[in-house]
């Protein structure tokens, strides 16, 4: 197949072709690079966010639960005035 007369030309049309969709693909290829580079920033910031949200959540808890507690030591209080007939 590649033995005819006008498979010269042909061939050269080819490379011709390929010569010129180089620069192309090489920036394409540039360009999906720095993208990679771009997302894997913003999953190391995601990540640390998480590790943010993740000792917030921690804080409110321990904050809740303290609340908590108060408030169940005020309702015993109160209902040992309201046995002793101090309410």
């Amino acid at each position: 197949m590649l033995n005819g007369p006008l498979n010269g030309p042909r061939i050269a049309v080819s490379i011709s072709l390929i010569n010129e969709i180089s620069p192309v693909v090489a920036n394409i290829l540039r360009d999906l690079g720095a993208l990679n580079a771009s997302v894997v920033q913003v999953e190391k910031s995601l990540g640390r966010w998480g590790k943010q949200a993740e000792l917030g959540a921690l804080v409110i808890g321990g904050a809740l639960a303290k609340v908590a507690s108060a408030g169940s030591e005020i309702l015993h209080q109160q209902q040992m005035m309201a046995i002793a007939g101090l309410q």
